[in-house]
């Protein structure tokens, strides 16, 4: 009698990668939910101004005349304004917002969740490995 262990590391690395990816936008869309729910409120414009990009970007070797097949895989996602008034908004701590909202609109909620991001995502790529 005998066991058998298979290691198939494209089929783990996949099923990672997927993980990984799909809890990283849960958690740029919370933190997009959470940053729009705290901006400040005059016309409705900077709150509806919040967008998510995530992209799955190829990282080549930097270097001229390295091997150029790709060394890895980069998941990178961004919330943010592009509103031209946002920066002041989010940095300028003595503005007043009597219809709601605050400064550090972005930076707030994810300072107090980033931990809640990272185990996250990491709880996503300990199950795609079980």
């Amino acid at each position: 009698m005998s066991y058998r262990i298979d290691w198939h590391p494209e089929e783990a690395q996949a099923a990672i990668r997927e993980a990984a990816a799909e809890a990283i936008k849960e958690s740029l869309v919370d933190l997009k939910d959470e940053s729009t729910q705290q901006a400040p409120v005059d016309t409705g414009d900077l709150r509806g101004n919040c967008s998510v990009t995530f992209e799955d970007e190829v990282l080549f070797p930097a270097s001229e005349g390295e091997d150029l097949r790709p060394q890895g895989k980069e998941l990178t996602g961004d919330v943010g304004y592009s509103l031209p008034y946002a920066l002041r908004q989010h940095e300028d701590m003595s503005l007043k917002h009597p219809k709601g909202g605050k400064a550090k609109y972005l930076e707030d909620p994810y300072n107090a969740k980033k931990k809640k991001y990272q185990d996250h995502i990491a709880s996503a790529i300990s199950e795609a490995t079980k």
